[in-house]
């Protein structure tokens, strides 16, 4: 917890309150919009996720890595997998 308050206190004023918007804007989120939409939004986190750490792996590190993009097609191929075969467990988050 120290450390996480020590990465807040270095922020300006300004980007300590964005960020604090941002989280609460995406817990906010779920109260207000339909199945679809939530999906969208879980699918764009999951390719940002994806982007950045491919963008990490290659530009920071010079690094060339498949192991990330076989690891999210495998958890996307198993989500997909299990919301047919369990349509109980789709709606779950």
């Amino acid at each position: 917890m120290r450390e996480i308050d020590g990465i807040l206190k270095k922020l300006p004023l300004i980007k300590r309150a964005s960020l604090l918007i941002l989280i609460a804007g995406l817990l906010v989120i779920p109260l207000f919009t339909n199945d679809f939409t939530m999906t969208m939004i879980i699918r764009y986190m999951y390719y940002g996720l994806l982007t950045v750490s491919f963008g990490f792996l290659a530009g920071e590190l010079g690094l060339f890595s498949l192991m990330t993009p076989v690891s999210l097609t495998l958890t996307g191929y198993t989500i997909g997998l299990c919301s047919l075969n369990f349509p109980s467990l789709s709606s779950l988050p």
